[in-house]
């Protein structure tokens, strides 16, 4: 994990500050559009800082659901400037076994938009879109 700012970096060298505690996260969303108007989940979260040699601080929210894993960055400095973001290093490192679930996508048309095409399970992590799709969904 890893992200570069134009004044600070936060990729190697972090030293972990604080390993929050862990809470349960239960939230309610709507949505413009879509079959369901209003949404709920609920994880589990925790919240790590970090601290670049520079002393700047970075913190990773980490959530995990029953079905599924979500991050995100947070420079909880204050103030009221901005922070420009040059780069991210994040990367994973999947099982060369792994099996995922995709949907191939369609060349969008004027007919037909690219997802329109049935999930597929048990697809090898690693393997290339079908020929005739114009790439694919990946859940893992």
């Amino acid at each position: 994990m890893g992200i570069e700012r134009t004044d600070a970096g936060f990729v190697s060298g972090l030293v972990l500050g604080s390993a929050g505690k862990l809470k349960e996260v239960q939230e309610t969303y709507t949505l413009v559009s879509g079959s369901n108007a209003e949404y709920s989940y609920q994880a589990n979260e925790r919240i790590f800082e970090f601290m670049n040699q520079q002393g700047n601080l970075l913190q990773v929210q980490c959530r995990v659901f029953n079905d599924g894993v979500a991050f995100r960055y947070i420079f909880p400095e204050e103030g009221d400037g901005q922070f420009e973001v040059t780069g991210e290093t994040t990367g994973f490192n999947l099982p060369v076994d792994g099996k995922a679930w995709i949907q191939p996508y369609d060349s969008l048309s004027w007919w037909a938009p690219s997802y329109e095409q049935f999930y597929q399970d048990g697809i090898g992590i690693g393997a290339t879109a079908p020929a005739n799709r114009n790439g694919v969904s990946v859940r893992l």
